[in-house]
């Protein structure tokens, strides 16, 4: 059992540290973003961050809130400003179906970040 456990804390700490590594690349990228040259940039670290997590969230529900919030703020933004509309309207379904899922357990916290989510995928895709 204590075997077991020094794995299940190494795989948390690396849970962890992954989590930590895309933040850095969310953080990064929104402090470039003001700068028009370095949008193309911000736009990259921002999905390099969403690909980072993705497979995290699937593994843990915890990280899902997380992955849904990036992709509202900073990636749609990003993408949209460089010109990647579809891809920030796919994004956009995928918050707004993780936030679905989310919705189903606890309303109170993500129902108003679903009505959110779905209120950005209309905007999108009109």
């Amino acid at each position: 059992m204590g075997e077991e456990s020094v794995g299940l804390y190494r795989t948390l700490s690396a849970d962890d540290l992954v989590h930590r590594t895309a933040a850095v690349l969310i953080h990064l990228g929104q402090a470039i973003a003001m700068k028009a040259e370095t949008n193309p940039k911000s736009a990259d670290y921002a999905t390099q961050a969403l690909d980072i997590i993705r497979p995290l969230a699937a593994r843990n529900d915890k990280y899902k809130p997380q992955l849904s919030e990036w992709i509202l703020y900073p990636a749609i933004d990003f993408l949209v400003s460089t010109g990647q509309k579809p891809r920030a309207i796919q994004l956009a379904q995928e918050a707004v179906d993780i936030f679905t899922a989310l919705n189903q357990s606890d309303p109170h916290t993500y129902g108003p970040r679903l009505a959110l989510a779905k209120q950005r995928l209309a905007q999108l895709q009109q």
